[in-house]
């Protein structure tokens, strides 16, 4: 199976953070496929660059820019999927 993980986030880098330290736990499963789809609404916490240091770690995809609420990014995030979402 392969997971579509879509985070949304504004100003959480540490939410952000326990994430991707959750998904290092689901990686170990060799029987599930996963991507990671980020999508941060321009904030300044820092969220952006630790997201481009992880280097597409997870099959990462992220975004950082100034979105119209909570529902724009989950459907932005959407759009992105590629596999099964949750």
């Amino acid at each position: 199976m392969f997971l579509s993980v879509i985070t949304v986030a504004f100003r959480n880098h540490e939410g952000v953070v326990k994430t991707w330290r959750s998904l290092r736990n689901l990686a170990r499963d060799p029987s599930l496929t996963f991507e990671w789809i980020v999508v941060d609404g321009g904030s300044n916490d820092g969220t952006a660059e630790f997201l481009e240091k992880l280097n597409g770690e997870f099959n990462l995809r992220y975004i950082s820019e100034k979105d119209n609420g909570i529902y724009d990014a989950m459907n932005k995030g959407i759009a992105m999927a590629q596999g099964r979402y949750a």
